[in-house]
């Protein structure tokens, strides 16, 4: 689990450090430069293409009240965290994160796989299946999963089959009900539990690629155009100016 963890951890820092450095340099740029800059041209009492105008307005703003839009960040991020606190706050979030395109499949399959793989490893080892249910549970926290886990260990408690529990959930997919049911009716459940694991295993290596070869281009081509934007309008007074010297 940890090192499936520490992959995908590694594969998302990359766009998520490129992102924060982006918006740290223009957060600087529209705060400090972009001002001194402009503000030569303004004082010549040129009139100012939107652009520059539109740049102007929103650097005039940051370098006014940066200090209230960390604080408003800081805010809402202190806000999201104590309302991820409650469990049901957070799975009301994990499905909608499900919902998502590619983001979504990649932690479902995740989740799905840690599950299945814990499972294994657990009966593999001679534990009974409600124990393994329960122990898998307690290590994935919070999730839906975990709570999906908790109600089949009661089922199966109670005499149902795994693969019934399993799809009570309404969160494992047809596939791995019926290759858990197999595994129960021919003795072989520790086996089916690890190969279909391993195929979810495969699957988010999959997504995970893609998210990556996906993300990566449209960040630079997202920097590219806010850059160009900003060169845009503090060079455009400047074009103006030399029209009318010329």
């Amino acid at each position: 689990r940890r090192v499936r963890k520490a992959k995908v951890t590694g594969a998302l820092a990359y766009p998520i450090f490129m992102t924060l450095v982006g918006a740290g340099v223009l957060f600087f740029l529209l705060s400090f430069i972009i001002p001194t800059l402009t503000g030569l041209v303004d004082n010549l009492g040129a009139a100012l293409p939107w652009p520059t105008r539109l740049l102007l307005t929103v650097s005039s703003f940051l370098k006014s009240f940066w200090w209230a839009v960390l604080l408003g960040l800081g805010g809402l991020g202190f806000l999201f965290s104590r309302y991820l606190k409650k469990e049901k706050n957070y799975r009301r979030l994990e499905v909608r994160v499900f919902g998502l395109p590619l983001i979504g499949p990649l932690f479902q399959k995740l989740l799905l796989a840690q599950s299945l793989r814990g499972l294994a490893v657990m009966t593999g080892g001679g534990v009974p299946l409600t124990t393994a249910l329960d122990v898998t549970s307690l290590a994935l926290g919070r999730s839906s999963f975990a709570e999906a886990l908790a109600s089949t260990s009661e089922m199966v408690g109670q005499g149902r089959s795994l693969a019934d529990g399993l799809a009570a959930s309404g969160l494992f997919p047809p596939l791995a009900r019926r290759m858990v049911a197999v595994g129960e009716a021919s003795g072989t459940l520790t086996d089916m539990l690890a190969r279909v694991a391993q195929t979810y295993e495969d699957e988010t290596d999959r997504v995970l690629a893609a998210l990556t070869s996906l993300v990566e281009p449209v960040i630079i081509l997202v920097m590219g155009l806010l850059v160009g934007f900003v060169v845009m309008a503090v060079l455009l007074p400047i074009f103006d100016l030399s029209g009318l010297v010329g």
